[in-house]
């Protein structure tokens, strides 16, 4: 479902990937943390303890623009400010506790994944 939902989405132009909690051998669950929700620190970051969970995240990359003088393109380089505030936005889906499987049909994340950029957009208005 996830697949069909991305390959619409990258019509859009909105990336779509999918990562799963302590499923890593350079992260692996303990004991005390089985689904690797704490000391994954990929999944640790949401502090989200519902698996799975849907959420935005936004990258945030180096631009180009073309200089108006050689017409070369050259690297603008990130303003950290910008890099910090983008890092703390936060647009979840609903946790699994609230709802079922069918949250996960391919139109709900499509849904899902346009309010999370209209959220983005109004953001930084």
């Amino acid at each position: 479902m996830v697949d069909l939902a991305a390959r619409h989405l990258a019509q859009l132009g909105i990336k779509v990937g999918a990562y799963g909690c302590g499923l890593y051998k350079e992260f692996p669950s303990d004991k005390h943390d089985p689904l690797g929700l704490l000391t994954d620190p990929i999944c640790a970051q949401f502090q989200r303890k519902e698996t799975p969970n849907v959420h935005v995240i936004v990258e945030t990359l180096p631009g180009k623009k073309r200089d108006a003088e050689t017409g070369e393109l050259v690297v603008v380089p990130l303003d950290q400010e910008l890099v910090k505030e983008n890092a703390m936005f936060k647009y979840f889906y609903a946790s699994v506790p609230d709802g079922n499987s069918t949250q996960f049909f391919p139109q709900n994340l499509i849904g899902f994944a346009k309010a999370g950029r209209r959220v983005w957009e109004a953001y930084h208005l």
